[in-house]
């Protein structure tokens, strides 16, 4: 029905103007009038072209009311569209519907079903609602005609398939039949559960007022509460401790959340966000109390003709769900016969389902109600929660627990402890390091601290003259076995005692260098003429051939070895802190060709040390 322009009634000066013109419409001569548990609307009922969601009937039976009572209509708000089956139509049992063209009293949803041709009728005979909440924009409210609606779509999204929804996860049952038929999308209540403080309560649950093995409840987008009898309204609010006040109605505190689940038939239990649950008193919205808006009807549902059952579940239960009204019945798969199809059956066939998925986490429920009435703080639009008013997003749109939480920050915790320990360990390793360097070359000695400061003060040209001093000074050392070391025998004066690494040196013939029997490859050496005090940098390019010759062992030759030294000199390396060797003993370095190969020539060079100016060459045993 619609309130007509021929209105008065104070309901209808609420739309602003915005009310049905029958000018155009065809008057059937009939009268139509529909009680509710509050209200009524009556008015004749005409025929006129009715279109919605790119559909359009050409001879719809329509109420034009002219007398509306206690309904809150508004510019938005100006009719209801029923969307109850065929058989519980008041304009039907005055005009009995027909299967030809001609104008009946047909409902709409039965009419949308059988428009001819059949490819201009809807594909699948369902239609679908979802319901949004106030403070939030998601989900909104659609009205869907024969495909489920893409926001419900994305929000259920298979990624196994390449359905955008996976139909399996819409529950159908079929309907509670009346004795004249099936009357209302009417289900079973089989439990109702109230969550208090985390631990269950079931309410205690009679046969039905009908006298039906459980209670029957009936889906009704027209109703703004949850009507149930006394018995199973006190036993919701009595797990909280809440009876009925003066009045008869409920009221729960404002910061106290009423958690509840409804199972209904075999399908698993479907959350209430409890947001939907309670409501602010209109004129008084600093009150410590809400109202509740599940309320006892007993006078509307205790009598067992009217058909209604135990509860009405109306928009704070449809808030919570996506609710499925189909006229065929589903495959396992959620598959529904396509309508256009001759083969399907007769479009006037009905065999009704109630599909129904839940769209609330409770968990993200929780979190929302203490937002809104504890923190009081408005619900996020655009993003509230997944099954809960929560936009589907790039990931699997869920929210992550509480234990997850909580390991997470734990994990963190003990990262941080790690990196603060493993920079205490470095900043400590790092004083070790320099506490050893300033000691390790002995109480009295400076050498290791010297060196470093004159490798980073001294210039090349300085540690080269201190370099060839050095050597000079060890070369005025005598030794019983050489002129360079104190360990090894080299340039022994009796050629019977053993020669370096002990082996006997032997001349083969007299004027002939003696050799060791480790020296397998002799090689020549180039006599440099005797060199400047300073040595200048410069590396000697490799020749073939060379003035003179002699036999050379070609292993460079061995310094003075000195424990303590050499120790210091080690350690100092590891620490990090090294003398810059770039340039120092490369001044002059003597070219050596092995010649022993005759497929490959190969260049090697190393220091050569010079005697001092007024000295002449000694020769060097191998």
């Amino acid at each position: 029905w619609f309130a007509s322009r021929s209105c008065s009634s104070q309901a209808c000066s609420q739309t602003g103007g915005r009310l049905y013109d029958p000018s155009s419409s065809r008057p059937t001569g009939q009268q139509f009038e529909i009680p509710y548990l509050r209200g009524r609307a009556a008015g004749p009922v005409v025929w006129d072209r009715f279109e919605i969601g790119g559909y359009s009937i050409e001879n719809q039976a329509i109420a034009a009311v002219d007398d509306v009572s206690d309904e809150p209509l508004s510019p938005d708000f100006v009719g209801i569209l029923g969307l109850a089956l065929p058989m519980n139509s008041i304009i039907a049992r005055v005009l009995t519907p027909g299967t030809s063209d001609a104008p009946d009293g047909q409902s709409v949803p039965a009419n949308l079903f059988s428009i001819t041709p059949r490819y201009a009728a809807p594909s699948y005979r369902f239609i679908s609602i979802t319901l949004s909440r106030p403070g939030s924009d998601y989900p909104p409210s659609l009205l869907s005609i024969g495909r489920h609606p893409s926001a419900i779509r994305e929000l259920h999204q298979d990624n196994d398939t390449a359905k955008d929804l996976n139909a399996t996860k819409v529950q159908y049952s079929t309907l509670v039949s009346e004795r004249s038929g099936i009357l209302f999308w009417k289900v079973d209540v089989r439990g109702i559960t109230v969550w208090v403080d985390g631990f269950a309560r079931e309410v205690t649950l009679a046969r039905g007022v009908s006298g039906t093995p459980w209670p029957t409840a009936v889906i009704d987008s027209g109703v703004p509460l949850i009507l149930t009898t006394s018995a199973i309204a006190n036993g919701i609010y009595g797990a909280l401790g809440i009876g009925p006040a003066s009045d008869g109605q409920y009221y729960v505190p404002c910061n106290t959340p009423l958690n509840l689940t409804l199972t209904l038939d075999d399908r698993p239990p479907v959350a209430l966000h409890p947001l939907d649950l309670t409501g602010l008193p209109p004129k008084d919205t600093s009150s410590d109390f809400c109202i509740g808006l599940i309320q006892a009807a007993d006078a509307a549902l205790s009598s067992p003709t009217n058909g209604f059952g135990d509860m009405i579940l109306g928009v704070p239960f449809m808030r919570s769900v996506y609710t499925v009204m189909a006229y065929d019945s589903p495959s396992e798969e959620g598959v529904f016969p396509n309508s256009t199809v001759p083969t399907t059956g007769s479009a006037n066939s009905i065999r009704p389902r109630l599909g129904l998925l839940s769209l609330v986490d409770p968990h993200v429920a929780m979190d929302e109600f203490t937002r809104v009435r504890v923190a009081h703080q408005p619900l996020s639009t655009g993003g509230g929660t997944a099954g809960s008013n929560r936009a589907p997003s790039s990931g699997d749109g869920k929210k992550i627990s509480v234990g997850i939480a909580v390991l997470i920050g734990l994990v963190g915790f003990f990262a941080l402890c790690v990196a603060l320990f493993a920079l205490r360990w470095f900043i400590t390793r790092r004083q070790w390091r320099n506490a050893g360097t300033s000691t390790l070359g002995g109480p009295n000695s400076t050498e290791g601290k010297d060196r470093g400061i004159e490798a980073k003060v001294m210039s090349e040209d300085e540690l080269r003259a201190l370099r060839y001093e050095a050597y000079m000074r060890k070369e005025r050392v005598h030794s019983d076995y050489t002129t360079s070391s104190a360990q090894t025998r080299v340039n022994e004066q009796d050629s019977d005692i053993d020669g370096e690494m002990g082996f006997r040196k032997e001349a083969p013939y007299e004027g002939t260098p003696a050799l060791t029997t480790e020296d397998h490859h002799p090689t020549t050496q180039s006599v440099s003429p005797s060199p400047s005090p300073i040595p200048v940098a410069g590396r000697s390019q490799p020749s073939a051939s060379t003035s003179s010759h002699s036999s050379y062992d070609p292993h460079p030759p061995l310094s003075e070895h000195d424990a303590r030294r050499s120790m210091h000199a080690d350690t100092t390396d590891e620490l990090g802190v090294r003398l810059s060797m770039v340039g120092v003993g490369s001044g002059n370095r003597s070219s050596f060709m092995d010649t022993s190969s005759p497929h490959h020539t190969r260049f090697t060079s190393f220091p050569s040390p010079e005697p001092p100016s007024g000295h002449s060459p000694r020769p060097v045993d191998s």
